[in-house]
């Protein structure tokens, strides 16, 4: 069940960074504000009785881990832009590749701690039952979007 539960609170943090993260981008056509995070945190947390205080808790802190992501996200993009050149270049320098490949892995870590971190401050904002019954809507999404799988 902690598996489970890991993922059910993962799906919190993910869809509301995923919001953020787009936002940032300008999918949407602004940054996330904090406002946008309270709204996509309550969204998520309204089929499990969290009070206003949990809500805004939890939204500041997915507000504060999107910021601290957008740094992550623009080394990423720096990268991507370095392998292109790197790829466009007459002659392919390996090393160049390696050393892109090895910095990518380091952003890859560095933001994967970051959710970490943010998924760890969120699942102590919650009480067991209210992690319980995320995971159970977890379950019951991932049943009707992917069939059970």
């Amino acid at each position: 069940m902690s598996k489970l539960l890991f993922f059910a609170l993962g799906s919190v943090l993910t869809l509301t960074l995923g919001f953020g993260w787009h936002a940032h981008r300008g999918r949407f056509g602004h940054s996330m504000t904090p406002e946008d995070a309270r709204d996509a945190v309550g969204w998520v947390l309204r089929g499990v009785d969290a009070s206003d205080a949990q809500v805004d808790a939890i939204a500041g802190i997915v507000d504060e881990a999107v910021g601290e992501l957008e740094t992550v996200r623009d080394k990423h993009h720096d990268q991507l832009e370095e392998l292109a050149d790197v790829l466009a270049a007459p002659e392919v320098d390996r090393a160049a590749l390696d050393k892109i490949r090895a910095e990518a892995i380091a952003t890859f870590d560095e933001s994967s701690a970051k959710i970490v971190t943010a998924l760890a401050e969120v699942s102590a904002q919650l009480t067991p039952e209210q992690r319980t019954e995320l995971l159970e809507r977890h379950e019951r999404f991932h049943q009707r979007w992917h069939g059970g799988r």
